[in-house]
């Protein structure tokens, strides 16, 4: 207890004493009621973008604040040290040195030493770092200069107008800026100059291979021929002396499309189609025309959007055996072609219209293996409808992928041909496939990376990790021996600073893994050990969200950022997981009326218990009432504990700022269960505006229901449902799922993918089961609408039709009900900028005069005429004859 409290329990109290403690108390209540509520604006100064970076040894970290970065020195307590200027900083590889270019192109040299000796580099225009030295051109003469940092040795090369540098950081080229078509190289280890290579036409593009040793150049000619030439910086003449090549085909080179493989030993080429326009024929139409034939493989709306792009190809030459492979043909796409080393195999796919792959077997993904050294395809897949996670191993041994419509995940073994699927069963996996059951094309949770040696890759279910292997010699096992399905915490591995998706896993070193605990929202980390069986240890959970980890590895130290829904995201340093030293000081929060969250449980009318989260403003007073608005979209609880950043409302409200403006806001859990969308979403939803109708500091006259898209549509149907609702505002919804299933959206892509596949959850065709789309269309409920409805649609949406809310808007005109409609013609889905500002001020009036009884705008009790709309914004307030 502190000072105060143990003062009143210990002494009588007189007068003054009672008056002071009164005042120290009330301090805090006095001080939260002269905050501001936040304005109906975009706070841009509230979002943070820290880019923490840490040097390789863990002891110095720098993060950005405010286009400022700050230098901290982590040693045992993480001091600051300096605040450094605007730029984007590097720390030298053998973390002695940091490295900044400011905007006045002034490089700054920082030496990480007890001093922080400072070196300035004026006028500099490209730069770079190999480990122990710096590569950078003046601006002023073009010099390219390389400099030992550790002495005052330096090489010059003048008139040089650009430079590249191989990725491993031994070689670079440069381009000379006197003619732009010569190129010369250096050895970074020991500069040396090398004979210029001479090229006939400008260079517009060139690049090192990794190692350095290869350079690719294009040049362009007078016609406009684009051409690549090879050099091998490892012998004095080119491997090539004239163009490597000119065009494939029917294809020609695209401008700056080709790359080298990360091993150096392939180079990669991107074409474009030579086809030019169709001439003309004896058997031109009169007048254009579209023949739209049930057989066609892609609907005539969709063909039209895609006449006149050009066709794309990518090809492959092979540095050692000379020879140049074509990898995909017309209607293929090639992928994993740039990132990974795929020993000398590439994935090739048919393009396809994923939006009829449903129904339409042609439109099923198949995949073939190209071998680039024989040029040899073979089949891995055929007619896959929404293949998932398709690589090949990194002992280029198989190929692997996940089969949304079979559940399973599939090898394929490039030296046998012999496909697998992959026996989950035998190993128990739980809840592999995604937590809606109704959702026939849940992804799968995820694979998350290739054990040490490449044999064995590691996928999520909801809450562990597994080990699959694709030769299907071992069966499944848990990595996390189901520790996180015990306890109800999804586990999950951190993403190290510029890593992929996909790492390299070597359980033997143990694992920090990410934590969420599904039931309480808290979040941490967990320490697995693998020495010994499998053991996890909780390092840390609170009512917190973490950012991904920056860490060196082996160092035991960690940047992370951290927030909750009334903390904004602050950098902190941590040795041990366990304990947290806080780096940064962003509160703006505390500068506004700001708000609170509360984890609530819902029971519903089948005895079923669903959550939700209630938001209330920091200075709430439960002796007042309050008016509400009930919010949803899917599911939300697990953001309990987010920071929610004020904006202006595109489409859904801004939950911050209605709520630092004196709104509660309610936000359940919706869950599925077959295809009853708008009944699931009464079952879950009722129970939330039943909850506030019976907390005595609501106002249970003034509750509202808002929601956008999906959740729009929902809001739609739970009108139809309930006369609790004092006011509603459904921006981009649905109302009749018949018409909306079968038709086209802006890009003249089919909707009833959604039907069948996606998130409308029906999964059959509407022929298939009418009743069901008549029973969740709200426009055949209609006349059962009760509440003041507020749409916001516009003509430009290419998620949602606009005629879906005109539908419902003339419905409820004709039936006389209280309805308006915002239509933005600059807008899509969401209204855009400066659309959005209009819209977040309608909608706040629209609220705020139904449920709290505030004066109607003109726009809400008369209209303005389209004569008058591009001059009368009607958000003015009649006045009020006496």
């Amino acid at each position: 207890m502190g000072s105060v409290g143990r003062y009143i329990l210990n002494s009588k109290p007189n007068a003054a004493t009672l008056i002071w403690t009164a005042f120290i108390w009330l301090c805090p209540l006095l001080l939260c009621a002269q905050k501001k509520p936040l304005e109906n604006r975009h706070y841009p100064e509230w979002s943070t973008d820290y880019k923490p970076r840490m040097s390789r040894n863990g002891e110095y970290a720098v993060y950005q604040l405010q286009h400022k970065w700050l230098l901290y020195n982590l040693g045992s307590s993480a001091r600051f040290i300096k605040e450094l200027p605007a730029g984007e900083p590097e720390f030298m590889p053998d973390s002695k040195n940091l490295l900044l270019k400011d905007a006045q192109d002034t490089l700054h040299i920082y030496a990480l030493n007890k001093t922080l000796t400072e070196k300035k580099i004026c006028g500099v225009g490209d730069w770079a770092f190999s480990p122990d030295k710096l590569i950078y051109i003046k601006s002023a003469d073009k010099s390219l200069h390389v400099s030992e940092l550790s002495s005052s040795s330096e090489t010059v090369i003048g008139n040089v107008a650009s430079f590249k540098m191989s990725s491993d950081r031994s070689r670079l080229a440069y381009l000379s800026a006197s003619d732009g078509k010569s190129i010369g190289t250096l050895n970074i280890k020991n500069p040396a100059v090398s004979k210029e290579t001479v090229f006939r036409d400008p260079v517009t593009e060139y690049l090192l291979s990794a190692n350095g040793r290869h350079i690719a150049a294009s040049t362009e000619g007078s016609s406009g021929q684009i051409e690549i030439s090879l050099l091998d910086t490892y012998k004095e003449t080119q491997i090539k002396t004239t163009p490597l090549l000119r065009k494939l085909g029917a294809y020609g080179l695209s401008e700056n499309s080709f790359w080298f493989s990360p091993a150096g030993d392939q180079l990669f080429f991107m074409g474009d189609s030579l086809a030019g326009p169709e001439k003309d024929t004896l058997n031109k139409p009169n007048s254009p025309v579209e023949v739209w034939h049930y057989k066609d493989r892609e609907l005539q709306s969709m063909q039209v959007n895609e006449t006149g792009q050009a066709e794309k190809m990518t090809a492959v030459y092979d540095l050692g055996k000379e020879k140049l492979q074509i990898i995909n043909h017309s209607g293929e796409d090639a992928i994993s072609v740039r990132e990974i080393n795929n020993n000398g195999y590439h994935l090739v796919f048919s393009r396809t219209t994923v939006f009829e792959s449903g129904w339409d077997e042609r439109n099923k993904v198949s995949c073939w293996l190209l071998c680039s050294s024989s040029g040899k395809r073979t089949a891995v897949f055929q007619k896959v409808g929404i293949p998932f996670h398709t690589q090949i191993s990194p002992d280029g041994r198989f190929v692997i992928w996940y089969d949304n419509e079979k559940h399973a995940y599939f090898s394929f073994s490039i030296s046998s041909h012999i496909t697998r699927k992959l026996d989950l069963a035998a190993g128990n996996i739980p809840d592999f496939t995604g937590e809606d059951p109704s959702l026939s094309s849940s992804p799968p949770y995820g694979l998350c990376g290739w054990s040490k040696d490449g044999k064995t890759f590691f996928i999520y279910d909801r809450f562990d990790i597994w080990q699959l292997d694709p030769s299907g010699a071992a069966k499944p096992v848990c990595l996390t021996a189901r520790w996180g399905a015990e306890h109800r915490i999804r586990l999950r591995l951190p993403s190290a600073e510029g890593s992929s998706a996909a790492k390299t896993i070597d359980p033997a070193d143990g694992l920090i893994l990410k934590a969420f605990d599904v039931n309480t929202k808290e979040s941490g980390f967990v320490k697995a050990d693998f020495s010994s069986g499998t053991a996890l240890t909780t390092l840390y959970m609170g009512p917190y969200v973490f950012s991904d980890l920056t860490y060196s590895p082996g160092t035991g130290s960690y940047i992370l950022c951290r927030s909750s829904e009334n903390e904004a995201p602050n950098i902190f340093w941590s040795g041990d997981l366990r304990n947290f030293k806080q780096l940064s000081g962003f509160a703006p929060q505390k500068q506004v009326n700001w708000m609170t969250s509360e984890l609530i449980r819902l029971k519903r009318h089948d005895g079923s218990w669903g959550k939700a989260i209630l938001y209330k403003p920091e200075n709430f007073d439960a002796a007042k009432k309050y008016p509400a608005i009930v919010h949803f979209y899917e599911k939300r609880s697990d953001q309990l504990h987010s920071f929610l950043l004020p904006a202006l409302s595109r489409a859904e409200i801004n939950i911050p700022f209605y709520v630092s403006n004196g709104y509660l806001v309610l936000v359940p859990d919706i869950d599925y269960a077959g295809d009853s969308l708008g009944r699931a979403a009464v079952k879950c939803v009722q129970p939330g505006i039943d909850y506030l109708k019976n907390l005595d500091f609501v106002d249970e006259k003034a509750i509202g229901l808002q929601g956008h898209s999906f959740g729009a549509y929902e809001a739609n149907f739970i009108l139809t449902q309930t006369s609790d609702i004092a006011a509603a505002c459904s921006a981009a919804g649905l109302c009749d799922l018949i018409s909306a299933s079968t038709t086209l959206s802006l890009d003249g892509k089919p909707h009833y993918t959604l039907y069948d596949l996606g998130q409308m959850r029906k999964n059959r065709p509407v022929w298939q089961n009418p009743e069901s789309y008549i029973r969740d269309s709200p426009l055949f409920y209609a006349n059962r609408i009760s509440s003041p409805l507020l749409l916001m649609h516009n003509r430009n949406d290419p998620n949602v039709n606009f005629d879906q809310d005109v539908q419902l808007f003339l419905t409820l005109r004709r039936l006389q009900k209280p309805v308006w409609l915002l239509q933005y013609p600059n807008s899509g889905h969401f209204a855009y900028a400066p659309d959005e500002k209009d819209f977040s001020i309608r909608m706040l009036q629209f609220f705020d005069h139904f449920l709290k009884h505030k004066p109607a705008p003109v726009w809400l009790s008369k209209g303005i005429p389209a004569s008058r709309s591009k001059i009368d914004s009607g958000l003015e307030y009649e006045v009020t004859p006496d």
